[in-house]
Parts: structure tokens; sequence; C-alpha cells
């Protein structure tokens, strides 16, 4: 008996691949995730806590920048930089 399989191939448009960003705002993302080392620059929490929020589909309040808030911050970091890795082509 014969078996007939079908593959179907879908192509993502550059302009869809990134979303919720787009292409400029990810490769933007991209930049500042990788530019982060220990410690957060104060300037940049905001991008990062609303990149965080928009891409999960969330609108959570952002966390003070204290040490009491630290698990917050490291949690947005690492899911942003684990999102950009997996977006990298």
């Amino acid at each position: 008996m014969e078996t007939n399989t079908t593959t179907i191939t879908t192509t993502i448009s550059p302009e869809h691949y990134f979303l919720p960003l787009t292409y400029d705002e990810f490769w933007e993302l991209k930049a500042k995730v990788e530019a982060i080392g220990v410690n957060l620059p104060e300037n940049q929490l905001a991008y990062l806590w609303n990149n965080y929020n928009q891409i999960r589909g969330v609108n959570e309040s952002r966390p003070c920048s204290c040490q009491s808030a630290a698990s917050h911050w490291i949690a947005c970091v690492e899911f942003l930089k684990e999102w950009v890795k997996s977006k990298t082509i």
C-alpha cells in the first residue's frame, strides 16, 4: 500500500517574523539587550520593561530599580535575551 504525504512549507516574511515588534524595533532591542552586563542601565529600564510586556502580551507594572526587585529584572532580561536569541537568524 502506497502512502502519500504532503509537506506544507510556510514562509514568514521579515516584517512578521519579529512580531509583536517591527524589524527595526527588533534590531534595536537586540543591540540593547546584548550590551547589558552585570548592571542594568537606569535609562533603559522603561524600554526593557515595555518590550518585556509587549512581547509577552501583558501589562504588568514596572518594578522599582531597587535590590528587592532584582528577581523581576533578572526574569525580564533573561526572557528578552532568550527571545532575541530565538529570533536571530
